[in-house]
């Protein structure tokens, strides 16, 4: 959008360049050219050719360009707040995901001390339950 208006502002300040009249100067056999009349010589003003119309097809093509623009700018920042969303519900998963393994993971670790401090009966049951735990910290933490 920047870059149409850039080419527009050029646009007006080139026909008002056009618009400035030329002088013709003869002076001691040389010709010079100037935006302003010369003193003491022969001045002849050069009619400036005049604009020429602006063509309505053009102007009807800025027009459907600049609404497919503002159509594409308005695609890009809808996808652009669906990356985010996305992005920050992948983020939000993997913290959850990180919690969630970091509990399995102490609990497994007091299932071993409980196991490896009882005794007779309940060693053997311990011991299960912390290799049940160990299971869950396999399914839980992956790699």
């Amino acid at each position: 959008m920047l870059r149409i208006l850039a080419f527009v502002g050029l646009l007006a300040s080139a026909s008002a360049a056009f618009a400035q009249s030329v002088y013709k100067c003869s002076a001691g056999g040389k010709v010079t050219y100037a935006s302003a009349p010369c003193d003491g010589a022969s001045v002849t003003a050069i009619a400036a050719p005049s604009t020429p119309q602006p063509d309505p097809q053009a102007a009807r093509q800025f027009a459907h360009e600049k609404a497919l623009l503002a159509a594409l700018e308005k695609d890009r920042a809808g996808r652009d707040a669906r990356e985010q969303r996305a992005a920050a519900k992948a983020e939000q998963a993997a913290a959850i995901r990180s919690r969630r393994c970091a509990k399995v993971a102490l609990q497994k670790r007091w299932a071993d001390e409980n196991a490896s401090r009882a005794a007779g009966f309940d060693k053997e049951t311990l011991k299960r339950k912390a290799q049940r735990m160990g299971d869950a910290v396999a399914l839980e933490c992956p790699g």
